[in-house]
């Protein structure tokens, strides 16, 4: 391969790589905004969002789920603050055609965090989206929020996973004579330094345990991922 190809080659890597960190960056500072569409709320991840305003009027929207589970009461406690002036700031809470489904939270912070609550118990499982109302106010260069929710009520979970697999039942089980054959359900026979052989089934013969279904799951990804970037270098390159 000559220079000239190698460093076409380069480059083209270069620029792929770059394009990768700016959306994995655009992607980060998405999450990292709130909402400002009432139609896509920010979901809540735990049961306190936080949230700042520099004085210039704007609304933002968060959204949990009301269980309704016995007894169905949710608790929302506000708290704000400002740098020095006194504002104002609404809470509102709205299900998803916009009805108002708890009364309004109005607080007047300064300086001095205020604080009010509200309770509401709900009959049955709904979506909440939480409207946040912050004023034109030139006077007030920083107010804080901290929203807090209580009671029967569910968040969204970051990055929840699957359940892992349930493992086979007895019925499931090969028969007795196919065991031994059976490469993907048990440890390959190997020798160790010493000469003695892991035993297959279950557990080795030092006493380590077979690996997991999530083990298993997680070298095959590996061993793709590798072959695949084995064959786009070879094509790139050669």
């Amino acid at each position: 391969m000559n220079r000239n190809r190698f460093d076409e080659i380069t480059g083209r890597l270069s620029r792929f790589s770059a394009a990768v960190l700016l959306l994995a960056a655009l992607a980060a500072h998405s999450a990292a905004q709130t909402s400002t569409d009432p139609d896509s709320p920010t979901p809540m991840t735990s049961n306190v969002v936080t949230g700042k305003s520099n004085g210039k009027a704007r609304t933002h929207y968060y959204s949990f789920n009301a269980t309704g589970a016995d007894p169905g009461e949710v608790k929302v406690k506000v708290t704000a603050s400002t740098d020095e002036r006194s504002t104002n700031l609404r809470v509102n809470f709205l299900d998803e055609d916009g009805r108002a489904v708890m009364g309004e939270l109005y607080v007047i912070p300064n300086r001095d965090p205020a604080t009010k609550v509200g309770k509401h118990t709900f009959a049955e499982r709904q979506k909440v989206v939480v409207r946040v109302t912050l004023p034109e106010d030139p006077q007030v260069k920083l107010l804080n929020y901290r929203i807090e929710v209580t009671g029967a009520v569910e968040f969204e979970q970051p990055g929840a996973t699957a359940e892992p697999a349930a493992p086979p039942t007895e019925s499931d089980a090969p028969p007795a004579s196919d065991q031994s054959v059976q490469a993907s359900d048990v440890t390959q026979v190997a020798a160790d330094p010493s000469g003695q052989q892991k035993q297959a089934g279950g557990v080795a013969s030092e006493g380590r345990p077979r690996k997991n279904v999530r083990q298993k799951v997680k070298e095959g990804a590996e061993k793709a991922g590798k072959s695949a970037l084995k064959d786009l270098l070879k094509d790139n390159l050669f």
